[in-house]
């Protein structure tokens, strides 16, 4: 999604809405526990309280630490004239096992911390708050030395003990992104050639022969080229086909000319 956006016109514009979309997830849960936290203060005054929301995420990768907490932060600042949104919410606490990072041999998970306007009135607050994440951060035995940014995590994937072929393809792939080094022009000849292949795999009556092996490597190299491009955002339609870049792409993978002539015919009808 990310590259995608990068990629459009109006890239702040688009990350706002996407943020916004992805952020009524949190803002729906937040509007019921500042309601539920006001009762509860009502119901049950005391001199010392500090009212947290703990958000737990052990699935979704769409909700990563870096853009959670952006949701967070602002949300919990939201005011109408005098009176903030979210003003029974002292402090939320995000924590989430779909993240991490490597430091070393040790797998890290991120705990964060969004203040609210509480632990701003009372100091006090933000020093138990610190004190719970040592404490979580201990019993859990993560490590918990500083990160030069929470961007470093990034999503731990699933990976069952079954998957289908193209499913395991792509995680071999994300793993070891051959074709990220190409650059666009390199990476549209590789499209070209790996096109070619693939349609000349597929025509009933081909003037070449492939084996299964290679047949089984030329579909996942398209697919390759396929999550490479989308990586990019390079929409398909800029690999546009042509006759003099199918002519060169034979050419490049060292198909005698009669290929080329059974492909002209074939265009003749």
């Amino acid at each position: 999604m990310q590259s995608f956006i990068a990629n459009m016109n109006d890239p702040e514009g688009i990350q706002k809405k996407a943020l916004d979309r992805i952020g009524r997830n949190f803002i729906n849960h937040m509007k019921k526990a500042n309601r539920q936290l006001a009762a509860h203060s009502h119901d049950f005054p005391r001199k010392n309280m500090l009212r947290l929301l703990v958000f737990v995420n052990e699935d979704h990768e769409l909700f990563d630490p870096h853009t959670v907490s952006y949701i967070l932060w602002h949300a919990v600042r939201r005011h109408k004239g005098d009176a903030y949104n979210y003003e029974h919410i002292d402090a939320i606490l995000y924590l989430t096992q779909r993240h991490a990072a490597v430091r070393g041999s040790k797998l890290t998970y991120p705990v964060i911390t969004i203040e609210g306007l509480g632990c701003y009135d009372d100091p006090w607050k933000s020093d138990f708050l610190n004190f719970v994440v040592q404490r979580w951060v201990a019993w859990n035995g993560y490590d918990s030395e500083e990160f030069a940014g929470i961007e470093e995590f990034t999503t731990i994937d699933h990976i069952p003990d079954q998957a289908p072929r193209y499913e395991r393809w792509h995680t071999e792939y994300l793993r070891s992104p051959y074709l990220r080094s190409l650059s666009k022009e390199e990476l549209h000849n590789r499209f070209d050639e790996v096109a070619m292949l693939n349609a000349l795999l597929m025509l009933k009556n081909s003037p070449v022969r492939f084996s299964q092996e290679q047949g089984t490597a030329f579909v996942r190299q398209f697919g390759d080229l396929m999550v490479e491009m989308g990586e990019r955002a390079i929409p398909i339609t800029e690999f546009q086909h042509s006759a003099e870049r199918e002519e060169s792409a034979l050419s490049r993978l060292g198909m005698p000319t009669y290929v080329a002539t059974f492909l002209a015919n074939l265009k003749r009808g």
